[in-house]
C-alpha cells in the first residue's frame, strides 16, 4: 500500500515536472516570437523615422527621382522595402512612405507643394499706360509696380481721395505682368481637361453611395463621379476628389478636411466653413459668410472665349489664395473676379483678365487691369475703398510661383 502511494507520488510530481517544462517552453518559444516582431516592428518604425526625420533629403530625393509625372510608384531602397508613393491631390501633392519588413508595414504622409519666395509685392497691374486713379478710403501697404503714370486722385460717386499718401512701399514700373509657373499650368490642365480615373485607388458614382459617409484609408486617394445632382452635403473621410462634367452645390452642410472639387461651374452656400480646392472652367461663387480655411485655394483657367467669373460675396474670408487663369480679355465679355465689400482673403490673388476689388487683401494683388462698375457707370484702373497690406499676410502661408521661381515643399505632416 506504502510502495502503491509512493509511485503514484513519483508519477504525480513526474507529469507536474512535465507540465511546468513545457510551460517553460511555450513562454520561452512565445517571447522569443514576442521579441522577433518586436524587433521587426522597431526596425521597420526606426527605418521610417530615419527618412521622416531627414525632410530635406526627402525633398532632394523626390524632385530628382519622381520627375514632372502626376503619379508614380517608386522603390527607395529595396533592401529594406521602403516605398515611396506620390499621388496628385490639387494643386498639392500626397507623397507616401511605408516600410514593409513580412507582414509588418508602417507608413507615413505629407502633404507637398511647389511654392515660390515670400513675396513682398501688394500690386502689380500690367502696364497699360495710365494711371491708377485713387477714390476713397484706399489702404496700400507693400511694393506696387505701376506704369510711369503713377498714382492719381480722383473723383467719382461723390466722392474724393481720403488719404494722405498713396503708398506705404515702394512705388516700381511695371515692364512685363507675371505669369504663372508652367508647373500650376500643367496641373491645371491634368484636373480640368485630362483627369485619369486609373491613377485613383478607389472609384466611386454618387449614385452607389447609400450612407451619409464616403470613407477612405489613410496614404489612398479616391475619386467621387457625380450625376446629374449637383447638390453635394456628403460627410467625406479621407482623400477625395470629386468630380462633375457639370456643376456642384456644396452645402454648408458638407464636413470637409481639405477635399478637392472639379466642375464646370462651383457654388458654395452661405455659412459654409472648412477646407476646399475648387477648381472650375466657367463660374466659382462663394456666397456671403463663407469661411474657407487654410490651406484653400480657387482656380479657373480659361480655355474658350466664353467669360469666366470668381465671384466672393460680402461677409466671406479665404484663407490661401485665388486665381484665374487665361487669356480672354475680350472688351464685350471679360473674365473677371470680384471680391465684394467686407471680404477677406488673406494670401493671393491673381487674375489675368480684370479684378473688382472692394474688400480687403492681406497678401499680393496680380491683375492685368483693375475694374469697377457702379450704378452709374464703368471705371478702368481704379482703386476705391479697399485694402491691400502685405505685412498682415502670415510668412508661414504659401505663394504659387510665377515666371520659373519655385520650388518643391513639406507644407504638412498628415
Amino acid at each position: 500500500m506504502i510502495f502503491k502511494k509512493a509511485k503514484s507520488s513519483a508519477l504525480y510530481f513526474t507529469l507536474m515536472a512535465m507540465v511546468l517544462v513545457s510551460a517553460l517552453v511555450s513562454a520561452f518559444v512565445l517571447w522569443s516570437v514576442y521579441f522577433n516582431v518586436k524587433n521587426h516592428q522597431d526596425f521597420a518604425k526606426i527605418k521610417l523615422a530615419q527618412l521622416l526625420n531627414d525632410s530635406e533629403g526627402i525633398v532632394n530625393y523626390y524632385q530628382a527621382e519622381l520627375s514632372e509625372i502626376p503619379f508614380v510608384t517608386s522603390v527607395y531602397n529595396s533592401g529594406d522595402s521602403i516605398f515611396l508613393t506620390k499621388k496628385p491631390y490639387g494643386v498639392f501633392d500626397i507623397i507616401s512612405f511605408k516600410v514593409s519588413l513580412g507582414q509588418f508595414t508602417h507608413y507615413k504622409d505629407y502633404i507637398s507643394a511647389f511654392v515660390g519666395d515670400y513675396d513682398s509685392t501688394a500690386l502689380h497691374l500690367a502696364n497699360s499706360n495710365s494711371s491708377l486713379k485713387m477714390v476713397g478710403e484706399v489702404n496700400l501697404q507693400g511694393n506696387v509696380y505701376l506704369s510711369d503714370k503713377g498714382f492719381e486722385r480722383a473723383y467719382i460717386e461723390g466722392k474724393s481721395y481720403t488719404g494722405t499718401k498713396f503708398l506705404e512701399g515702394n512705388q516700381k514700373i511695371s515692364d512685363e505682368f507675371p505669369l504663372v509657373h508652367q508647373k500650376l499650368n500643367d496641373r491645371l490642365d491634368f484636373l480640368l481637361q485630362s483627369i485619369n480615373i486609373n491613377l485613383f485607388d478607389t472609384v466611386v458614382s454618387i449614385a452607389s453611395v447609400a450612407s451619409d459617409t464616403c470613407f477612405i484609408s489613410k496614404g489612398k486617394l479616391g475619386l467621387l463621379l457625380m450625376d446629374d445632382s449637383d447638390f453635394f452635403q456628403k460627410k467625406l473621410i479621407g482623400k477625395w476628389v470629386v468630380y462633375s462634367k457639370g456643376n456642384i452645390y456644396i452645402s454648408s452642410y458638407f464636413n470637409t478636411s481639405g477635399q478637392v472639387f472639379i466642375a464646370n461651374e462651383i457654388e458654395v452656400e452661405s455659412g459654409f466653413k472648412g477646407e476646399l480646392q475648387l477648381f472650375a472652367i466657367q463660374k466659382v461663387e462663394i456666397n456671403e459668410n463663407v469661411n474657407l480655411q487654410y490651406p484653400s485655394y480657387i482656380f479657373i483657367k480659361t480655355y474658350s472665349e466664353n467669360s469666366q467669373e470668381i465671384n466672393i460675396q460680402s461677409g466671406s474670408k479665404i484663407l490661401g489664395g485665388i486665381f484665374l487663369i487665361g487669356q480672354n480679355n475680350s472688351a464685350n465679355n471679360p473674365s473677371i473676379v470680384k471680391l465684394h465689400n467686407n471680404s477677406l482673403i488673406i494670401g493671393q490673388v491673381y487674375s489675368s483678365s480684370l479684378l473688382q476689388l472692394s474688400g480687403k487683401v492681406f497678401g499680393n494683388v496680380y491683375a492685368n487691369k483693375l475694374y469697377l462698375k457702379t450704378n452709374s457707370s464703368v471705371y478702368e484702373n481704379l482703386l476705391m475703398d479697399c485694402s491691400i497690406l502685405v505685412s498682415k499676410k502670415d510668412k508661414q502661408l504659401i505663394n504659387i510661383p510665377f515666371n520659373q521661381n519655385g520650388k518643391h515643399q513639406i507644407i504638412d505632416w498628415e
